[in-house]
């Protein structure tokens, strides 16, 4: 489908501008209950489905099992886990550390980062400078904004979406100023990484983080509480989410500070519990560390969790 690109066939995806546009917390949890409205209608699908099928063969059930086989997820080779080990044990002691892994974590987006943006950054470099202006910048975030479809809005939602739109224009414009490192008004390729990925420059998630505060703090303390930050009733926040809000709670105040937020909207604080539920599965002498024969021997109970997709990333990623 060529509808989620404007312009050229070199241009920027819609779905990637919105990346660059809403990289917060609201967007994710939006996205989160996107998902979760496709899942229960893909359920409702296939019970539907199921119920026409009446008798199924025997033999296409069988292929059905083959199938689900077929979707697990293979667990890394004990070859990628060895070298992958090698190159987060920096030190060369046999050892890695939930510190080492985490700041090898960093270090891989980071880089996933540089690589990704030369993709996004596309159209959107009209005069082909390798470097990014505001103008060249907000013109595709007007574009962005522009070919959102409005014609189902009821009377008066149509003002709203435009003073919605810019008021997110005014937040874009800061955070290219705060990627603007030297200040000469336009990103090289050393700066608009970090306007594209925020979490990768903190002066520009800074700017998204406020947004957020700004957009939750209903009661204008300066925090968010879970209602808050969920955005639903005490009474509606799952025990979940309630035990993830818990530890990102840091002093076990009940609320959430800017510097909190910026754990979750980073994804630091995501990749963390990743890592923790890592050590929990390979560390079996309980050292506080894991070797490279402790990670080949938990492969197939990693390959079950989070963890497993940072792993997979790293070992396939250049080094």
């Amino acid at each position: 489908s060529t509808g989620g690109m404007r312009g050229g066939g070199g241009g920027v995806p819609l779905v990637a501008i919105l990346a660059l546009c809403a990289a917060t917390a609201v967007v994710v949890l939006a996205r989160a209950e996107d998902d979760a409205k496709e899942a229960k209608g893909g359920a409702e699908e296939t019970k539907e489905g199921d119920e026409s099928k009446g008798d199924m063969p025997a033999a296409l059930g069988e292929f059905d099992d083959e199938m689900e086989v077929e979707d697990a997820i293979e667990p890394l080779t004990e070859e990628a886990l060895k070298k992958l080990h090698g190159r987060i044990d920096k030190d060369g002691n046999g050892h890695v550390s939930m510190e080492e892994v985490i700041g090898f974590a960093d270090v891989m987006r980071k880089k996933a980062s540089n690589e990704d943006v030369e993709m996004l950054l596309g159209d959107v470099d009209t005069n082909h400078d390798g470097k990014l202006s505001m103008e060249e910048y907000m013109n595709e975030v007007k574009h962005f904004s522009e070919d959102q479809p409005d014609g189902h809005l009821a009377e008066g939602e149509g003002a709203e979406l435009k003073k919605q739109q810019e008021e997110r224009a005014k937040v874009e414009e800061s955070k290219f100023v705060a990627a603007d490192s030297d200040g000469d008004k336009v990103l090289d390729i050393n700066e608009y990484p970090g306007l594209f990925f925020p979490e990768t420059n903190d002066k520009v998630l800074e700017v998204e983080v406020q947004e957020t505060m700004k957009m939750r703090d209903t009661d204008k303390d300066g925090q968010l509480t879970q209602s808050e930050f969920f955005e639903v009733p005490d009474k509606e926040v799952m025990a979940e989410d309630k035990t993830m809000f818990a530890k990102l709670d840091k002093n076990g105040d009940g609320k959430l500070d800017v510097s909190e937020i910026k754990m979750w909207e980073s994804g630091q604080f995501q990749t963390a519990e990743s890592i923790e539920e890592l050590f929990k599965i390979a560390d079996k002498d309980k050292d506080g560390h894991v070797t490279a024969e402790e990670l080949i021997q938990a492969r197939e109970e990693i390959a079950e969790t989070e963890a497993h997709e940072h792993l997979a990333a790293w070992a396939t990623a250049n080094e």
